[in-house]
């Protein structure tokens, strides 16, 4: 029952996005980019607000889109839609449908799981970009996973973590959280993840798990690049129909903001 449950989550994603695709873009930066939640982690949380933060330049497939304007509060020069698919490297079993999209959607690949490295190389064959979904603290309790950061880890206990969990799979330009409404919301942790990052060259996708979460302001001091998730995560409710819900209300907002941010999952089984 829980196997035709998964099945049918990343069946109704898969629908969704290609029903969605017609004239619009789809695609999470490479180098830099970017918004609101209730307190919950990761599937359950809300996003209310369109207040974005984008980087200056978004670097999409092989043009350069000045984004500027849109930090200011203005329309984007073009309205777009990033999509980020998370929880890769459980399973094998959906991935290759994802890759079939013929659009370049980003995917966030966890460290140390069976297939972690196995669908880095799937995922860079097929052309796609990757960044790495990092385990982090939440409020509740959740596990994680393998390879988290925790609140209770000193800076060097981080570094560690980081420059482990990046080791074995290819070169990336960020990481996003997974889980981590405790971890994201520790001013002393996430300036040591973000200060990491910027020495590496490298940006944080803000998940969003909890509007507590202090990476933005965070970034903001570090002056490096920031984005966090604008919209409903995709696949809250497994059905189709909720799917479609979620995607249209996410490209409602690029309309009116000019940008937005929507996260999906990769569902083993």
């Amino acid at each position: 029952m829980q196997n035709k449950k998964k099945q049918t989550i990343t069946v109704g994603l898969l629908v969704a996005i290609g029903v969605m695709l017609g004239a619009i873009l789809i695609v999470l930066p490479r180098k830099g980019a970017t918004d609101t939640v209730t307190e919950s982690d990761d599937y359950n949380s809300t996003l209310p607000d369109t207040d974005i933060e984008v980087a200056p330049q978004t670097d999409v497939g092989e043009e350069t889109v000045d984004v500027t304007e849109t930090a200011t509060g203005k329309p984007a020069q073009k309205k777009k839609l990033f999509v980020l698919i998370d929880d890769v490297g459980n399973s094998l079993t959906h991935l290759d449908e994802f890759l079939d999209i013929p659009v370049p959607i980003t995917f966030a690949v966890m460290p140390g799981r069976p297939y972690s490295e196995e669908s880095a190389r799937r995922i860079i064959k097929a052309g796609f970009d990757i960044i790495l979904h990092q385990p982090m603290e939440p409020v509740g309790d959740q596990d994680p996973g393998v390879g988290a950061i925790l609140t209770s880890m000193e800076d060097d206990e981080i570094t560690a973590i980081l420059d482990r969990n990046l080791s074995g799979l290819p070169d990336m330009p960020a990481i996003n959280n997974h889980m981590g409404s405790k971890a994201t919301a520790d001013v002393r942790v996430m300036t040591s993840v973000l200060t990491y990052l910027k020495k590496h060259g490298m940006f944080f996708v803000d998940s969003y798990t909890t509007g507590k979460s202090v990476a933005e302001e965070i970034a903001r001091k570090l002056d490096m690049p920031y984005a966090r998730r604008t919209a409903l995560f995709l696949d809250n409710e497994g059905d189709e129909k909720n799917i479609e819900q979620a995607f249209t209300a996410g490209v409602d907002l690029a309309e009116q903001a000019g940008i937005s941010i929507m996260i999906g999952h990769v569902h083993s089984g």
